[in-house]
């Protein structure tokens, strides 16, 4: 399927059924205009203190998933915001690139840099419309169409003149079903990986619960290598086998090291921290180069290095992050960090338990990934 605004773009059982579909659907493709597909709703009203526990914001809206899990707020939002009813799908027109669509979960109010979409039935199914409007086709071209620079934003008197392409309606249909199947799938793995995450959680409290629990900060006991890092210019690097690592994990490979040893890679960087979307930290062993946007430590004999990797990912650390347009944690905060001490072979025996759900939960992302391939496949024909 392909967009066009004034120009053209390019752009198990449920795998072997969604081939099927795909195929059939590739047939008599109809080009629409989008406002012939969906309505955009413009009704707006200024928030009032009830209104706050019913706001959705673009900051809600998680990319690639169409459950919004969080909303409201403490104060009303300012400023006039559009009114939404259950069921509408919610699209961020304001930096479409972050590809933000989801389905309102109640009657309530919707952010003004966002569209309040509904569909127009005799042309598009309304169960096949919010993965159009994930599509590829769509969002390519909604993010050709925005305007402006720190934030591009797109303008309706524009969207509406786009042309897409639509499979027949008895096409969508079928689609529509084994889209949605794949989605329930997907979204039974993310919850078994959020139960795994609570499990591991409510089982580490057990762990450092006890009596023979020491307390003490991460700088006591920990070593840090940070120093070993010498400036270098980025020309410099010339690419190799050993891993370069950065807060997030490897960034490159390049073709000399520093670090040849067991070690804790911190986040430095307090967007990943405090965003929990990559890495706060993560064991790395053998020869290797870090940048300076994550703290390199090695540990004493009272603490073994796994165990104090699992209490920095399942522990909410954000008191220690610094700043706020670019927050950090710097060194002298992470060693205030007081780190639970149970005894030694209580901490490896944790550390079994949570390698075996770390195991588990990477087999659940790959089925994921595999999902959304399948799902992408379909959508996009």
């Amino acid at each position: 399927m392909s967009g066009k605004c004034g120009m053209r773009n390019s752009g198990g059982g449920i795998v072997a059924r969604a081939g099927a579909a795909a195929r059939s659907a590739a047939g008599a493709m109809q080009r629409v205009k989008f406002e012939a597909i969906a309505i955009n709703s413009v009704a707006k009203k200024k928030p009032t203190a009830d209104d706050a526990a019913h706001y959705i914001g673009l900051e809600h809206i998680d990319p690639g998933c169409f459950v919004v899990s969080r909303w409201g707020g403490d104060v009303a939002p300012i400023g006039d915001k559009l009114l939404m009813k259950k069921g509408d799908v919610l699209f961020g027109r304001r930096r479409a690139y972050q590809r933000k669509v989801a389905i309102a979960p109640f009657d309530g109010i919707f952010s003004a840099h966002g569209m309040v979409l509904r569909p127009k039935t005799d042309v598009v199914d309304e169960k096949f419309f919010p993965f159009f409007i994930a599509s590829d086709q769509f969002m390519n071209e909604a993010i050709r169409i925005s305007v402006g620079g720190l934030s591009p934003t797109i303008n309706w008197g524009t969207l509406k003149n786009c042309e897409f392409d639509l499979p027949p309606m008895d096409e969508q249909k079928k689609l529509a079903e084994l889209l949605w199947a794949a989605n329930d799938l997907k979204e039974s793995y993310k919850k078994a990986i959020i139960a795994t995450d609570e499990m591991l959680k409510a089982k580490f409290r057990e762990y450092i619960s006890g009596v023979d629990v020491e307390v003490r900060p991460f700088g006591e006991l920990s070593e840090s290598l940070d120093g070993r890092r010498i400036p270098v210019k980025s020309g410099d690097r010339k690419a190799g086998v050993y891993p370069y690592y950065g807060a997030s994990g490897v960034v490159d490979y390049v073709d000399s090291y520093i670090f040849d040893e067991e070690i804790l890679l911190v986040s430095e960087d307090g967007a990943n921290l405090t965003a929990r979307t990559t890495p706060i930290a993560f064991s790395v062993s053998g020869k290797c180069w870090v940048n300076n946007h994550a703290h390199v430590v090695k540990f004493q004999e009272k603490a073994t290095q796994k165990f104090v990797e699992y209490y920095i990912e399942l522990t909410d650390i954000s008191p220690y992050i610094t700043g706020t347009a670019q927050p950090k944690l710097n060194k002298e905060k992470l060693n205030r960090i007081p780190i639970p001490l149970p005894p030694l072979s209580l901490q490896r025996e944790f550390v079994a338990i949570a390698d075996k759900a770390e195991s588990a939960k990477a087999n659940l992302k790959k089925s994921i990934a595999a999902i959304d391939q399948v799902m992408k496949g379909l959508i996009n024909g």
